[in-house]
């Protein structure tokens, strides 16, 4: 294909599906996250006294490759009575406990033969432990899945699949989800990331009156005063109200209430309640005006970047330092755009803001 309304025609290179690498995936420890097409899996390790190279992965509408023909299959219940069928390669079951059990033995003895039942527990032991699993009983002939499921929690040793467990995917995913509160590796990486990961906040100080007319503002020149939401502790130190406001962050699309203190060192931020309700983002004083005229205006005190890890663990009372500021002196803004300079004063014992500038 060319370019003609250009002066010397370009080639545009183009390439096909077929063209891109192929690859294969690792059934046991490849990551896979597909959401919007269904396909999920995700594996994690878990450390165990007697055993090394031992992970429980996930698997969501990904077929399962290997037979299940040497399993042995037993019916078991979660701790809040879901049933869930679990296939144990007889192979594990040798390995585990030194005893040969196979799917004939084990229906054929699955009833009064306790003790073969018994090896059979023994051998994922740990595993139901962990999951808080209860073996009930060995299936029956005709109650085993006649298809290998695609949905299923998989038991790996040394990329191996040793265990399958099938359900209902919402209880799969339950399980899956609790376990990993037991690996150590899940954590280590969930702090890893937390450590690197900063998230964008911009700090705001509230206004007595948050709802102007756009005349009113237009008619503000340098000098005027606005009065600020603030209160004095037991200590006798002023706290200027506030919020604090993550940017692009879909999942952070909360406000979230903070106090500003300053002292002669540092201006530091007060984490307040979790989040703002519609009621506290009302002005305080009585507009009566009509919406269309109204505008919001903002206050802007600075930014901050937090750490994953830290906004994780904040709560009430919590301290944050504010590094990018310029306090005394704030910026009024509407809808984010800076329209006014000003600096922060005391006014008759009332913490104020003193127009300085009109960004025109």
């Amino acid at each position: 294909m060319t370019l003609e309304n250009l002066d010397e025609p370009i080639e545009v290179q183009s390439w096909s599906v077929g063209d891109l690498r192929k690859i294969h995936y690792d059934q046991t420890t490849t990551s896979i996250y597909a959401r919007l097409g269904g396909c999920v899996q995700q594996s994690t390790p878990f450390q165990s006294p007697t055993e090394r190279g031992l992970s429980i992965r996930y698997t969501e509408n990904f077929p399962l490759t290997v037979g299940l023909g040497g399993h042995v299959w037993v019916q078991a219940f979660t701790e809040s009575g879901d049933e869930i069928d679990l296939a144990i390669d007889s192979a594990y079951i040798f390995e585990r406990t030194g005893c040969l059990i196979s799917p004939k033995i084990s229906q054929w003895g699955g009833g009064p033969l306790v003790s073969i039942f018994n090896i059979v527990s023994a051998a994922v032991s740990e595993l139901t432990m962990m999951l808080n699993l209860s073996l009930e009983r060995f299936l029956e002939h005709h109650e085993i899945p006649a298809k290998p499921p695609t949905d299923y929690l998989a038991l790996d040793h040394l990329r191996d699949c040793k265990v399958v467990l099938g359900g209902d995917t919402k209880i799969l995913v339950g399980i899956y989800n609790k376990f990993r509160s037991y690996s150590t590796s899940f954590w280590a990486d969930y702090e890893r990331m937390g450590r690197v990961i900063r998230i964008p906040a911009n700090i705001r100080i509230y206004p007595t009156r948050s709802l102007w007319a756009a005349n009113e503002l237009a008619s503000l020149e340098e000098g005027d005063l606005l009065a600020v939401q603030n209160f004095r502790t037991s200590q006798g130190d002023i706290r200027l109200r506030g919020g604090i406001y993550f940017k692009n962050h879909k999942n952070l699309k909360k406000q979230f209430e903070v106090f500003i203190q300053m002292n002669e060192e540092d201006t530091n931020l007060h984490f307040g309640s979790d989040e703002l309700s519609s009621e506290q983002d009302a002005p305080t004083e009585p507009v009566s005006l009509a919406p269309l005229d109204e505008i919001e205006l903002e206050i802007q005190a600075g930014k901050t970047t937090i750490l994953f890890n830290d906004l994780c663990s904040v709560q009430a009372g919590t301290l944050i330092e504010l590094r990018d500021h310029s306090l005394p002196f704030v910026k009024l803004c509407v809808m984010g755009s800076p329209i006014l300079e000003g600096e922060l004063v005391t006014f008759q014992d009332q913490v104020m803001i003193q127009i300085t500038k009109r960004l025109d």
